[in-house]
Formats: structure tokens, sequence, C-alpha cells
């Protein structure tokens, strides 16, 4: 099967889709997902999934934080080169804006010792599930 490459009309259903709670019957717990796309170069792809896995130093910093549901981080497995989406989820665009206001500055020192892991970063989108 051909790779397809990786945009918004393309994620946006599978982000959603990768949610908790709906085979429970339980109320969708999850009202936004920040996605990410990382294009990595191969040797540093085991640290790259360490700090930007769910337990990794991103998830850390985010976990300070009220209304954080945690990250997850998916590998292509169709490119040669490693690429990543990294879904962050939080129970609401309002609990992400109040971790930037009250942690920005961690959250920018955390972005610039990171940068050097991938090749490319594009922010895919900000999608709330309606509800």
């Amino acid at each position: 099967m051909p790779a397809i490459p990786w945009n918004l009309k393309y994620t946006a259903a599978p982000a959603i889709e990768c949610t908790v709670g709906a085979s429970t019957g339980a109320k969708e717990p999850i009202m936004y997902v920040i996605i990410y796309q990382y294009d990595v170069d191969p040797a540093n792809r085991e640290r790259f999934e360490q700090e930007y896995g769910p337990a990794g130093g991103w998830a850390s910093l985010f976990s300070r934080a009220d209304g954080y549901l945690g990250s997850r981080l998916y590998r292509d497995v169709h490119e040669a080169a490693p690429r990543y989406l990294v879904l962050d989820r939080w129970d609401s665009h309002a609990a992400f804006r109040e971790f930037m206001r009250q942690r920005g500055v961690d959250y920018r020192a955390r972005n610039a010792t990171t940068r050097g892991l991938y090749l490319n970063e594009r922010h895919v989108g900000a999608l709330e599930v309606p509800g």
C-alpha cells in the first residue's frame, strides 16, 4: 500500500479515533488534542522517542498542569526515515491556555533543548472533540 502523506484531513479522524473511553460507553473525556508531525534523523530516533513519548520530558512538563490527559506518540510505518505524530491531549482548550500562561517559559526552554532531535516540525492542528 502506498504511503498516504499526513495532513490535517488525513490525521483528524484517526486522532479522534485514538481517544479513550469510547469502547466503554463512558462519556468521551478528551476535548482538545494538539497534533505535531516530526521528521527525525534515524540517528536520533531513540532519543526522540524517549523525549516525546508518554513518559518523556514533554509529558513530564505537561503533567504538572490541571487538565492534561496524556501524550501519544505514533511512528509512520510507511516512511523510510522516521516520521512521527505526537498527540497532546487536554480536557479543554482553556486548560492548555492556562498551562501556557503558567508554564510558557518552561515550554519554550524545553522546546529549545529538544529542537536538535528532529529535522522538521509541523503543527498539524488543534482539534476539539464536539460535544
